[in-house]
């Protein structure tokens, strides 16, 4: 073999092809004798053809045996090519077995993998697939679709609970060998047999979590394949007139078990209608709303007997998937793009709860985001701006960048603005850098006919015991001010388009402070109010 793997480390980077030559051996009978013919060929080969035909003229061969050699020839090309990559094969399944770096390896192999697929199922997704989703969606089979959605969001959270129970159990063992080690110590053990227990177990515990890592994407890629293909199947059914498979109805016997979701709290909620423009205005719906900003993330159904319920906004969702008329949240984080604490931890778990069957998974969607964010900062290293920034991070307050959902209860897409403690200050303004992203976002939005955006009117997600009456009420008339300057600036860009903007403050306030802000909110957004016709 003329050209061989260097070293374990080169597989998925840098792999050489290799190449080898073998002896190819032809018989045929000329003038009454049998003749030998012996030939090098280079292993593999570009065109059999090409060279069959200059070893016919070179080696003087009737041309009655032209076909018979290249056909030999073609046969023993294609077995010594496989071997040859049976071969390569095995000796880097080899180096990544022997390889004390195979971990890496492994994962390294993943991320192609997912790639490729990634790639696969967005030669799928093309224009063709949204108008046979929006028009079953919109059809009879929308009950049995959503269905088929809840099952498999449930095969996801058993693999997840067997997940959880697995990890705590190894949590559990480890801790107990790592007592019992430590209480050893100067009799039967050292520190250095803790640090080979410690590193051990640190190996146990990444075997597992790629381990149920890649069963959670096995099962994920199986659902989606299945998915597209009952979805093809009962378009093509309704489309050829064919009986769609009966589906259970809600019977009035089964009223009776009527299951809600648990509400932990009673929301309060506002509703305006409100006009913007000078010349020709337009009517818009304002919402002040006291809710946990998860709770539009967070699937919950009901049950009538059998029969699963969605939530009526859930549907909603699903049904303007494909559409002109998307939604939108305004969720806070930090500017560590993948680390999951706080808020984003908990959005992250509520994403993986089920399947997305129309975009890429949020720990992809993240990564692509990265990969960009780097290739910019390193692309735009000789500027003079990144010279003084370069060590900073990737993002910086104000920045904000869009996941996209299909599996979420209220919401396509998230617009991750990226704040810092300066946001929690009593001397924000309109020229803060979260400001400026606000009004970025806006634009975003109606570029792109998201017309119902949610805002955390506070631009926090929780409230802090020093948040005062008189900080609040500061907080909220800033944001009403500049959402309602930047909702003017987007008209120029989509025209007169009808917009909801939810104003959502953290669950926990008092009544006196929510009816504060409802009183605030028609003082500076022009109200509609009904005309009385008895003062006429």
């Amino acid at each position: 073999m003329d050209n061989e793997l260097n070293s374990p480390s080169e597989l998925g980077e840098s792999i050489s092809y290799p190449s080898t030559e073998e002896k190819f051996i032809f018989f045929y009978n000329f003038n009454g004798y049998q003749n030998k013919l012996m030939v090098n060929v280079k292993i593999p080969l570009k065109s059999v053809y090409e060279f069959g035909y200059r070893i016919i003229e070179s080696h003087s061969i009737p041309c009655y045996l032209e076909e018979e050699l290249i056909q030999s020839l073609d046969l023993f090309v294609q077995q010594k090519t496989k071997d040859l990559w049976d071969s390569t094969f095995s000796k880097m399944i080899s180096n990544v077995q022997n390889s004390e770096e195979h971990y890496k390896l492994i994962q390294d192999w993943v991320k192609v993998f997912l790639k490729v697929n990634e790639t696969n199922e967005c030669d799928d997704l093309q224009s063709s697939w949204a108008s046979v989703y929006h028009s079953l969606i919109h059809s009879p089979a929308l009950e049995q679709l959503l269905q088929l959605e809840h099952n498999f969001a449930l095969a996801i959270k058993e693999l997840n609970k067997q997940k959880d129970c697995q990890i705590e159990d190894l949590n559990e063992r480890h801790v107990a060998e790592m007592e019992q080690m430590i209480s050893n110590v100067g009799n039967t053990r050292n520190d250095s047999d803790v640090n080979d227990l410690a590193a051990k177990q640190l190996d146990e515990s990444q075997i597992l979590e790629t381990f149920w890592s890649n069963a959670l994407l096995e099962l994920k890629g199986t659902q989606k394949h299945e998915y597209k293909h009952w979805v093809q199947t009962v378009h093509d059914n309704i489309v050829n007139d064919r009986p769609l498979s009966r589906t259970r109805r809600i019977s009035s016997e089964s009223l009776n078990n009527f299951e809600l979701p648990n509400q932990s709290e009673v929301h309060m909620e506002e509703s305006f209608t409100i006009y913007l423009g000078n010349q020709i205005k337009s009517m818009h719906n304002i919402r002040l709303v006291c809710r946990d900003v998860m709770d539009y993330c967070q699937c919950k159904t009901s049950f009538i007997g059998d029969s699963m319920v969605l939530q009526p906004q859930r549907l909603q969702t699903a049904m303007t998937l494909y559409s002109e008329s998307l939604s939108g949240l305004i969720l806070l984080v930090d500017d560590r793009l993948t680390a999951r604490t706080g808020i984003k931890k908990k959005f992250d778990l509520v994403c993986n709860e089920s399947s997305d069957f129309h975009f890429t998974e949020i720990d992809k969607q993240l990564s692509v985001i990265e990969e960009t964010l780097k290739s910019y900062h390193l692309s735009s290293s000789t500027s003079e701006l990144n010279k003084t920034t370069k060590n900073k991070n990737l993002l910086q307050t104000g920045d904000f960048y869009i996941t996209k959902h299909s599996n979420l209860a209220e919401v396509h897409a998230v617009f991750h603005l990226v704040c810092d403690d300066s946001v929690i200050s009593g001397s924000l303004n309109s020229r803060h850098p979260i400001m400026i992203g606000l009004r970025n976002i806006l634009l975003v939005a109606a570029r792109h006919s998201i017309n119902n955006l949610i805002v955390p009117l506070l631009l926090v997600h929780e409230m802090g015991e020093n948040f005062t009456v008189q900080w609040c009420m500061k907080r909220a008339e800033l944001i009403f001010k500049c959402v309602k300057g930047f909702m003017m600036e987007g008209l120029s860009w989509d025209g007169q388009d009808s917009k909801t903007v939810q104003f959502v403050v953290p669950p926990g306030i008092s009544e006196e402070l929510f009816l504060a802000f409802s009183n605030m909110l028609p003082n500076i957004f022009r109200v509609s109010t009904t005309l009385n016709l008895s003062n006429i």
